[in-house]
Formats: structure tokens, C-alpha cells, sequence
């Protein structure tokens, strides 16, 4: 993925006709040039559905402890009495004992070895959500990247023909530069409603500061082999590990369910003290007896079996859909393969036709003019380019073959 992304802020550093040309502006903000991997960086960071998944994969490996521990819950009691409230005689002294309890339960076989698998493989689908959602905000970022250094880039590109043409006479040149210079300000409008997606992407609250994309990357042309990319699509892909994941927790989930019908004992042992007394003129010394209980219920409710059906059936559904989106990798990566083989035909011709139109003539209106549409088409088709080899990348799961 990197290597792709490595491409993608080929643009802003394109030689137009080879002239320095002025820096671009918006009336009432500051642009601050920011690299993709700066960009991407930020808006990682601050990214909400980012923030949220982290904090509910902290509550996962959290609650991976207690899912682990032994379900005992001991409780223990203390009972004083009984006594009589009238004595038979004024000699009579009812004893009062003193009973101690402990009680707790033995919980069924397997719960508890259940309980952590569920746990763990939660955290594991967590994990692979959170890398979804990380390399969804790399695409997405890629492209909003992408559409504002393309408008930066054709800013530029305008300006550069106004420089070649304002050297003509005025009478052959006027009307072009007119009409280029009221294209600026259309182009200065679409700059800034990008500008400001991305300051909104990267989470920043002040409009006073926009972003503006900054690379010095030039894009070439890859060659790739289908067979290849489809074997990795099926192996690397983000969405299939999710769905992998999710299987697994949803396996996990099914276990746990057959477990917890396995019935818990409950188990109480304890001890009654009497104190020694006299009674009717005989003495009683001081006593003692320990019990021990057991309480097993009878297991009414698993009459029923709706959780066991509704556990496999979650199971099952994930894996009919894994299956599909599996069967679906290689239609979806043929789609992209051929989208990326146009992009990349029409980026060859355009780059063709970019060196033809720099060859020709530009001392007349008409040559840098046609010099000037062979650069727009030149930024066009690297802009499509790009969008294409990164939405390869996504259906072949490339996420390694990024270097930034």
C-alpha cells in the first residue's frame, strides 16, 4: 500500500513548461503545505470512528480478565439465635447459638475455558476492525489528497500559460488570458472546498489554516500480474481478515453458548455453636455441628434451544458471507485490473502527447495553448492513474507496497 501511496503525491511537484510559478492563495486563510504522510498521520490521530473502535478495544482486553477468572461467587453469612422470648421457669435460660456459613458455586464444565476464548477472539475481531477502519481513512485521505493537489496542480498550470501568454502582443493573446484568469478563480473556489474537506478529515477545528498538499514524488507506470494479485487479494485483504476475525468470534460465541448450558452447582458448608446452659436443673455443655449442601437445579429452561439456534445461525451467516466475498475477490479485482490497465494506457498516451505539445511551438497563442491542454490532460490522467492503482491496491489487499 505504501508503494502505491508513494504515487500519489506525485503531482504538486510537476514542472509545468519547467517555470516558477507563484505560490497559490486563498483570500482570508492560510496554507500550510503538508506532505501525505503528515496528512494521513493527523487525520489517523484524530479520526473519531478511529477513537471510538480504540477505546472499545481497550474495554475488550479489560474484560478479558474477568471472562477469565473462576465463577465461584462465594458469599459467606453469620446467624445469631434462636431464643425464647418467655422462659417456662425463672431458671431457664434459652441457649443462643451461632451459625456460620460459607457458600458458593462450582460452575459447570468448560464455562469457564469458553468464557476466555469468546474474550480473546473478541479482541482479535477489535483488532482487525481497527486496522480496517485505519487503512479505510489511508484510501479515503488518499483520495481527498488527491482532488485538491489536482486543482492546485491545474491552478498552476493556468498560470503558467497566462506567463507565456502575457510575453505576446496583446491583441493575440488578451482574450485567452482573460478567459484563463476567470478559470483561476473558479479553480481558487474548488481549492478551498477541498482544502477544507481535508482540515475537516484531520479532525482540526480552526478554518483559519488550510491544509494545502505538498509532495515531490513523480508517478510511473507498474506493471502487475493478475494471477498474482488475485492469490494475494485472498490472503491479504483487510475485509476478509475482518470477516475472518468475526467468524472466529462468532465460533467462539457458539461454544460459549453449548457451555453455558452446563449446570452449576451450588455448595454451602457451615458451622452452629451453642453456648452451655442449664435447663429444668440440668446442665448442657457447649455444642457444635457442621453441615455440608449441595444444590443442583433442575435445568427447566433448556427445554428451549433458541440460544444454540441463534449462536449457529450467527455463525453460519458469516461464513456463508466469507465464502461469497471470497468467490467475489477475483471478479473485483478483474474490475480493478481493468480499470487500472485504461488509467494507465491513457496516462502513457497523455504523457506522449504532454512531451509533443512541449516540442511544439510556443511563441504563438495557438502553440502554448496546445501546450497548455496536453498539461491539463497530462494532470488528469495522472490524477486517474493514481485513484486506479490505489483502488487496485484495495482489491488486491497491496496494504504492503506502500512507502511513505
Amino acid at each position: 500500500m505504501k508503494k502505491i501511496f508513494a504515487f500519489v503525491a506525485f503531482f504538486l511537484s510537476c514542472a509545468a513548461l519547467a517555470q516558477e510559478l507563484p505560490a497559490l492563495a486563498i483570500e482570508g486563510a492560510k496554507l500550510e503545505p503538508i506532505k501525505f504522510d503528515e496528512f494521513i498521520s493527523e487525520a489517523r490521530e484524530r479520526n473519531s470512528w478511529v477513537l471510538n473502535k480504540k477505546l472499545s478495544i481497550d474495554v475488550a482486553v479489560a474484560l478479558q480478565g474477568p471472562a477469565s477468572s473462576f465463577n465461584i461467587n462465594p458469599s459467606a453469612s453469620y446467624t445469631r439465635g434462636s431464643f425464647y422470648q418467655k422462659a417456662p421457669a425463672e431458671t431457664f435460660r434459652s441457649p443462643q447459638s451461632n451459625t456460620f456459613t460459607l457458600s458458593g458455586t462450582i460452575e459447570g464444565r468448560g464455562k469457564r475455558q469458553a468464557r476466555t476464548d469468546s474474550a480473546a477472539a473478541e479482541v482479535g475481531r477489535q483488532s482487525a476492525e481497527l486496522d480496517s477502519m485505519l487503512y479505510g481513512v489511508e484510501v479515503d485521505g488518499a483520495y481527498l489528497f488527491l482532488d485538491a493537489g489536482r486543482i492546485k496542480l491545474l491552478w498552476h498550470a493556468h498560470q503558467n500559460t497566462i506567463n507565456h501568454l502575457s510575453k505576446l502582443p496583446a491583441a493575440e493573446a488578451a482574450q485567452a488570458v482573460a478567459d484563463y484568469k476567470k478559470m483561476q478563480v473558479d479553480l481558487i473556489n474548488d481549492f478551498r472546498y477541498f482544502s477544507l474537506a481535508m482540515a475537516s478529515y484531520m479532525g482540526r477545528k480552526s478554518i483559519d489554516v488550510l491544509p494545502e498538499p505538498k509532495s515531490e514524488f513523480l508517478i510511473v507506470p507498474q506493471d502487475f500480474d493478475l494471477k498474482q494479485l488475485i492469490a494475494e487479494a485472498r490472503e491479504s485483504r483487510l475485509d476478509l481478515i475482518l470477516m475472518e476475525a468475526a467468524l472466529k468470534a462468532a465460533g467462539a460465541n457458539q461454544a460459549l453458548a453449548k457451555k453455558n448450558r452446563n449446570l452449576d452447582i451450588s455448595a454451602s458448608v457451615y458451622n452452629a455453636r451453642t453456648q452451655d446452659y442449664q435447663s429444668s436443673g440440668t446442665s448442657y455443655e457447649r455444642g457444635s455441628s457442621f453441615g455440608f449442601s449441595l444444590s443442583i437445579p433442575i435445568p427447566v429452561s433448556q427445554i428451549y434451544d433458541a440460544d444454540l439456534v441463534q449462536a449457529a445461525n450467527n455463525r453460519m451467516q458469516l461464513e456463508i458471507s466469507l465464502e461469497e466475498a471470497r468467490n467475489r475477490v477475483q471478479f473485483e479485482v478483474n474490475q480493478a485490473f481493468l480499470q487500472y490497465n485504461g488509467a494507465k494506457s491513457k496516462l502513457v498516451n497523455a504523457l506522449q502527447e504532454r512531451k509533443l505539445a512541449v516540442e511544439s511551438d510556443l511563441k504563438s497563442a495557438q502553440g502554448i495553448i496546445a501546450a497548455h491542454g496536453g498539461e491539463v490532460e497530462l494532470i488528469d490522467a495522472r490524477v486517474n492513474y493514481a485513484k486506479a492503482l490505489i483502488f487496485l491496491g484495495k482489491m488486491a489487499g497491496m496494504k504492503k507496497t506502500f512507502p511513505l
